[in-house]
C-alpha cells in the first residue's frame, strides 16, 4: 500500500515537531474505499486517497486548529478540523444523487436512462469525427512538492489538433511566447527517467519521461489522447462504464443531464492499462450534445493519478474542447517515492481549418514539443505587458514562489537558467526534428495568413 506524506514547513524555513495523520474514507452508503479524493489545506492538495481510500500525511502540530477539506467529484465537500481528524480512522462522504432512471422532456415524453445514454452516444460520434484543424492557445503549468509552488510557467501559440488524438497521435505545438520562473534543480530533476529515441541519423538520443516545461505537455497530451480513444460516449469506450444519470442542472438558458460513470473493465491502450476511470458528463438536455466532462483514473505502474477538466464548445456543428484543465498526482518517480502534483491548463481560441495537403495534419506523436526550444530562453516583457496573469489560481502560486520579488526579474532569470540535466536532454532531444521544422512553419504560416 502506497500512502502520501507530506510535511508543512514553517516560515523560519525550520521543520517543527510534527504529527502524523491517517485515515481511511469510504463510502457512507456502500461502505466501500473511495479513491481518490483530494485532501486539501488553504486550497493546495496535499494528498490524494489511494486505491484503498487510504491516506497519511504529515503536519506540524501548531496547524492542528486549521481545517483539512475533503474534495471528490461524485461528493459535496467534506471539512474537518484537524484536531478532530486526528482521533478519526474513518471518514465517510455521503454521495448526494437520487438516481433518475426516467426524466420528462417536453419534446418526446419520457425517456428512460438507456435512451438519454443512446442519443449522448449519437450525438457525441456525430459532432467528434473532425477534420484537421488549428487553433491559438494559452498553456499555464505549475509543479507543487509537499503542497508548496515550485515552478510556474506559461506560453502563448499555435496547435494543430489531428484528426483523430490517440496516445501516440498527438498535436503538434508550436509556441511563440514563453515566460517561466527559474526552477529548482531538485524539482527539475525529480521526475527523470530515462526514455530513448532514434534520431534521423539512426542514433539513440537520451530524454526525460517528463519535466516542467514543453515535455510535459507532451505527458499532457498523451493522457488526452488515452482518454479521447476511450471516452465514455464513444461506441468504443461505452462498453467499460456504467452510467447514472444524477441530476438535471441549469446553466443560463439551458437545461443539462449530469451524468455519473465509473469503469467496471480493464482498458487495454497500447499495452497501457487504463484503471479506476471515473467522473460526471453534463449533457445538453435539448440536443444531448456534450458540454463538460470531468474525470479521474490511472495509468496502470505509472504511480499516479491523473484528472481532466474539459469544457466543449460546438463550431459549425463539431465538438471541439476549448478548455482543458489537467492535474496529476505523481505519488512515485524512477528515482523513489515522491508527492509531486502538477497542475497544467490549455485554453484554445479561434478554430482554423488545416491545409489537407499538409503531411503533418494527422498529429507528430512525441515529436508535438520540437518547437518548444525555440522560446525556451526568451522572455518579452512587451509581449506580456499587457497579458496579466490573470487566472487566480496560477497567480496565487507565483506570488507564493516570488514573495516580494519583481515578476520581470524573475521571468528573465527564469529564461535565462542554468539548464539541468532533464531541460538540456528534454531539448536535445527533440533537436532532431530541426530538418522537418520550416517545411512545417511554411505550412503552418499559409494555413493561418501569419507571417511568423
Amino acid at each position: 500500500m502506497i500512502f502520501c506524506a507530506f510535511a508543512i514547513v514553517l516560515g523560519n524555513g525550520l521543520i517543527a515537531q510534527n504529527i502524523t495523520i491517517s485515515g481511511k474514507i469510504i463510502d457512507e452508503g456502500t461502505r466501500e474505499p473511495i479513491f481518490g479524493v483530494a485532501l486539501m489545506l488553504n486550497d493546495r492538495i496535499i494528498c490524494y486517497s489511494n486505491d484503498e481510500g487510504a491516506f497519511k500525511f504529515e503536519i506540524d502540530n501548531s496547524h492542528v486548529d486549521e481545517i483539512i477539506s475533503f474534495h471528490h467529484f461524485s461528493y459535496p465537500n467534506k471539512a474537518l478540523l484537524i484536531s478532530k481528524l486526528k482521533s478519526l480512522q474513518t471518514i465517510q462522504l455521503v454521495q448526494m444523487s437520487i438516481p433518475l432512471e426516467e426524466v420528462v422532456i417536453s419534446s418526446a415524453g419520457k425517456l428512460t436512462k438507456k435512451e438519454i445514454l443512446k442519443r449522448a452516444v449519437k450525438q457525441y460520434e456525430d459532432s467528434g469525427k473532425t477534420s484537421p484543424y488549428w487553433s491559438d492557445f494559452n498553456y499555464k503549468q505549475t509543479i507543487y512538492n509537499n503542497s508548496k509552488p515550485q515552478g510556474f510557467l506559461e506560453s502563448d501559440g499555435y496547435i494543430l489538433m489531428p484528426e483523430k488524438i490517440s496516445s501516440w497521435n498527438s498535436p503538434i505545438i508550436v509556441p511563440n511566447q514563453m515566460r517561466r520562473l527559474n526552477e529548482d534543480p531538485e524539482i527539475a530533476e525529480l521526475d527523470f527517467k530515462d526514455m530513448f529515441v532514434n534520431n534521423r541519423n539512426g542514433n539513440k538520443i537520451q530524454i526525460p519521461f517528463k519535466h516542467i516545461g514543453g515535455l510535459y505537455m507532451r505527458s499532457h497530451w498523451r493522457d488526452y489522447g488515452s482518454l479521447a480513444e476511450n471516452h465514455p460516449l464513444s461506441n468504443k469506450g461505452f462498453k467499460y462504464f456504467r452510467f447514472n444519470i444524477d441530476k438535471i442542472i441549469n446553466q443560463g438558458d439551458e437545461e443539462f443531464y449530469v451524468i455519473d460513470f465509473k469503469q467496471h473493465k480493464t482498458i487495454s491502450n497500447k499495452g497501457w492499462e487504463l484503471t479506476h476511470m471515473q467522473g460526471k458528463l453534463w449533457v445538453n438536455k435539448r440536443t444531448f450534445g456534450l458540454h463538460k466532462l470531468i474525470t479521474q483514473f490511472r495509468h496502470r505502474w505509472h504511480y499516479s493519478y491523473i484528472n481532466y477538466d474539459i469544457q466543449y464548445q460546438l463550431f459549425e456543428d463539431k465538438l471541439f474542447p476549448y478548455e482543458i484543465d489537467l492535474s496529476t498526482y505523481k505519488y512515485q518517480t524512477s528515482s523513489g517515492e515522491h508527492n509531486v502534483v502538477k497542475r497544467g491548463t490549455v485554453k484554445l481560441n479561434t478554430i482554423y481549418k488545416a491545409n489537407t495537403k499538409n503531411p503533418y495534419i494527422h498529429g507528430g506523436g512525441d515529436g508535438n514539443a520540437f518547437v518548444w526550444y525555440d522560446v525556451h530562453e526568451t522572455y518579452n516583457p512587451e509581449y506580456w505587458i499587457d497579458r496579466p496573469l490573470s487566472d487566480i489560481r496560477y497567480r496565487n502560486d507565483v506570488f507564493s514562489i516570488l514573495g516580494k520579488q519583481n515578476w520581470d526579474s524573475a521571468f528573465v532569470k527564469g529564461a535565462s537558467q542554468k539548464e539541468y540535466k532533464a531541460n538540456s536532454l528534454a531539448i536535445k532531444g527533440i533537436e532532431f526534428f530541426e530538418d522537418v521544422r520550416n517545411e512545417f512553419i511554411t505550412y503552418m504560416e499559409k494555413d493561418l495568413n501569419i507571417n511568423e
